[in-house]
């Protein structure tokens, strides 16, 4: 994983009420999620593989968001938990006004799930 490049891609994801939204993808899953517009991006991690069946879902959602949390922490910021439409909890890494700054803290986090022995997709 840490010698490959992620992605970020546009998505229309169910249940997500948002002007515009994206996956953060690797090797065909999908790890985080950027809701929001130009302005007001929130970079949070993904409960659940795409609609269309493309990109499936990171299989131990504990591992990805305890990677979250610790790139929200190295971003000097308090990390968020919530709950999805299906009550998945799912962590809140930061919110930015750019999608260079959401692709930074995908790199924080990519950092951190990479340093994370359970980490495997």
């Amino acid at each position: 994983m840490a010698s490959e490049t992620f992605d970020i891609r546009r998505s229309r994801k169910s249940y997500i009420e948002s002007p515009e939204q994206f996956v953060v993808v690797l090797d065909q899953t999908v790890y985080l999620r950027i809701v929001g517009q130009e302005g007001a991006y929130t970079v949070m991690t993904a409960t659940a593989g795409e609609d269309d069946g493309e990109f499936r879902a990171f299989n131990d959602q504990s591992v990805l968001n305890t990677a979250a949390m610790r790139a929200s922490d190295r971003l000097e910021l308090s990390p968020s938990m919530r709950a999805d439409f299906h009550s998945r909890p799912f962590v809140e890494i930061c919110k930015c006004d750019f999608l260079s700054d959401a692709y930074r803290a995908a790199t924080i986090f990519f950092s951190e799930l990479s340093a994370s022995p359970e980490a495997e997709a």
